[in-house]
């Protein structure tokens, strides 16, 4: 195996295997200083800090990712996420808008939109991210959820049964 092969072996061991994910971070902390323009490498290390509860760190390291490969649509899904963990919608609103102007359109894009309209009360901008979704195999189930978990928060029973059935 490449040492990045091994990196991602024993990064995986220890998060999925022995869910040691202190160690999985100190790995992938150490494939990312030993191969910095490796965008996997930036990949595990976000994920795991989100994972640990390192939002500030995460963001900073999604920045990498996407510095490194600005194409990347999971970078910018992953500063979002934890943008939005910290509070921060309208970063995270940020984030979502540069991976749109780059014509990247994760599934995930619509529905953290949907999320951050949410928090900030913009049922017009939640509205939008339902229309854009429709007909995306990868996404209208999942924004369909969620505009079933908002129906049953907002006290819609009914609706949210309604949605949560298709």
């Amino acid at each position: 195996a490449s040492d990045p092969e091994k990196f991602f072996i024993s990064l995986n061991y220890e998060r999925e295997v022995t869910g040691n994910l202190e160690k999985a971070l100190e790995i992938s902390e150490s494939w990312t200083q030993t191969y910095p323009r490796d965008v996997r490498a930036h990949t595990f290390l976000f994920m795991l800090l989100r994972e640990t509860g390192r939002y500030d760190r995460s963001v900073e390291e999604a920045s990498k990712a996407i510095t490194v490969d600005p194409d990347f649509a999971f970078g910018y899904v992953s500063q979002a996420l934890s943008y939005l963990y910290l509070d921060h919608p309208e970063e995270a609103d940020k984030t979502l808008a540069a991976a749109w102007d780059r014509k990247l359109q994760p599934s995930n894009l619509f529905l953290i939109r949907y999320h951050t309209a949410f928090l900030s009360g913009d049922t017009a901008a939640m509205e939008r991210q339902v229309m854009l979704a429709q007909n995306r195999p990868d996404t209208e189930d999942s924004i369909t959820h969620a505009q079933a978990l908002v129906a049953a928060y907002s006290g819609q029973s009914r609706r949210a049964r309604v949605l949560s059935n298709q």
